[in-house]
């Protein structure tokens, strides 16, 4: 109960286009994605999902950044991601790098 964490690194998509990004929290959360902001949900909630868009470009690392906040009772955060020929799923460790 009462914590919040921040990740931050890279995901690389392996083809262009615009990629929807699904994050299940209980509580909130936010997402950047190359600096702009995708997911603004910073409140207090059961585990809801949350999306955002973004343009990305195949093999070109896009800086993310994800914070997430959980006040009591249950913690979850999952983040899953579809796009061009891509069904929704958990976004694979092969396309994250840390910073």
């Amino acid at each position: 109960d009462n914590f919040s964490v921040r990740w931050t690194g890279s995901v690389i998509a392996r083809t262009s286009g615009t990629y929807t990004f699904h994050a299940t929290t209980d509580d909130g959360v936010r997402m950047w994605v190359d600096g702009e902001k995708i997911m603004d949900e910073w409140r207090d909630r059961a585990p809801t999902e949350t999306r955002g868009r973004a343009a990305l470009e195949a093999g070109k690392p896009a800086k993310v950044v994800i914070e997430y906040y959980e006040r009591g009772g249950g913690a979850s955060c999952t983040l899953e991601w579809n796009g061009p020929g891509l069904e929704k799923q958990v976004v694979p460790k092969e396309s994250l790098f840390g910073q």
